[in-house]
């Protein structure tokens, strides 16, 4: 399976960059799972020169500098790259990437989930939610997509926003010593 990952800027204090990194290393040690990532900068890209992740550089994604021209331009792009590499899902990781990822995809039959990192007020000309399915980061992301008929349950997973699922039960992230699990 090819999948690939569209984010605007890695930055090293960025929850979206953690996230990202740890969804991405997780997913690398699945075999026969191929994972392209383009992101639009930022000084964190070189935590993702991985030997499972085909980094590209793609300034159009950036949302700063969002603009008709760019939107045509990534949206070709990332439609070119999908056919290229026969991309089979489409994960992004804001809404602008999303808009992106969900018109390329609905040409080339492939499938899109778009990661929701947080909650901003309705606006702007594009659509805040646009995928197939949804990730996730709390509770209160998940009750919105639902409440607001945006997706179906079933359509919704969610990932606790940037610590590795593994960690969630070992003692040192926690302080007190008597904590048993995670709430």
């Amino acid at each position: 399976m090819n999948i690939l990952f569209l984010t605007g800027e890695m930055n090293y204090t960025d929850g979206v960059t953690s996230h990202l990194y740890n969804l991405i290393n997780g997913l690398s040690e699945i075999e026969d799972l191929e994972i392209h990532l383009i992101y639009s900068g930022g000084e964190a890209a070189s935590k993702f020169n991985m030997p499972s992740v085909r980094l590209t550089l793609n300034k159009n994604l950036k949302h700063e500098s969002r603009s008709f021209l760019n939107f045509s331009k990534a949206y070709f792009d990332i439609k070119k790259y999908c056919l290229k590499n026969d991309i089979e899902i489409v994960h992004s990781h804001n809404h602008y990437a999303a808009n992106i990822a969900g018109r390329a995809a609905a040409k080339l039959k492939a499938r899109t989930v778009q990661t929701i990192h947080g909650l901003i007020p309705e606006g702007g000309r594009l659509r805040h939610f646009f995928a197939d399915k949804y990730i996730s980061l709390n509770n209160k992301i998940t009750e919105h997509l639902i409440l607001s008929n945006i997706s179906d349950k079933e359509d919704i997973i969610n990932i606790r926003q940037g610590i590795p699922e593994k960690y969630f039960f070992q003692k040192k992230y926690f302080r007190d010593p008597e904590v048993k699990e995670f709430r």
